[in-house]
């Protein structure tokens, strides 16, 4: 998982010094990405790391499977929360909470 973050951590530095103009290293990047991650609900995280963690492609009773519970995890009490604060903050309108998500969304 590490590499992954490192990986991610890395395009969102690259990403932002040419979307937004900002000097970002790629260690604050790394950071900030990681902080949101952990900041995260557990049961959220660990469902999708399972699910991630499934090898080559699905057959198609484990592709139902995995979009059960993606659908179910909307259901979770975390979600309801996560998805009401999301409503409040403006998810999918136009303003600085949906084209700076990545920045809000750990303070959910």
């Amino acid at each position: 998982m590490r590499d992954k973050e490192i990986g991610i951590g890395a395009f969102e530095s690259d990403h932002l010094e040419r979307r937004i103009g900002l000097d970002l290293s790629h260690e604050i990047a790394k950071r900030n990405f990681v902080a949101r991650v952990l900041s995260f609900d557990r049961q959220a995280l660990h469902t999708a790391k399972s699910i991630i963690n499934h090898t080559g492609l699905p057959d198609p009773a484990a592709l139902q499977s995995t979009q059960d519970i993606f659908f179910q995890s909307f259901t979770w009490e975390g979600a309801k929360e996560r998805l009401s604060k999301l409503r409040e903050r403006g998810i999918g309108q136009a303003g600085d909470f949906e084209l700076g998500l990545g920045r809000h969304v750990g303070s959910l």
